[in-house]
């Protein structure tokens, strides 16, 4: 997914190696709204947004959205914006022992 997206990914190379594989998910979980996932769990759960990566690309793209790392490689930048109104989350952090 990043800059050396278009190398091939060696399934023999082990973690921490930086072109070890890893799984990435398509649709940043952070930014499930953009997939029309209706939280960020149905985002995580889907197997249909995941791809495999390299982890140095993982680590490099981080929460950006594909439309972003390809906005960047074209020497774009692009603002994501973020949800109007309230919207779920994973935890009431307003409550953190869940009491």
């Amino acid at each position: 997914m990043g800059k050396k997206s278009a190398a091939r990914i060696d399934y023999d190379l082990r973690f921490p190696h930086p072109y070890s594989f890893e799984m990435d998910e398509l649709v940043p979980v952070s930014k499930y709204w953009l997939g029309g996932y209706v939280s960020p769990e149905a985002c995580a759960l889907d197997y249909a947004n995941l791809g495999a990566t390299h982890r140095c690309c993982n680590l490099w793209r981080g929460n950006k959205t594909v439309e972003e790392v390809m906005a960047i490689a074209r020497g774009e930048r692009k603002k994501v914006r973020k949800p109007s109104g309230p919207h779920n989350t994973s935890r009431d952090w307003s409550n953190p022992k869940g009491e």
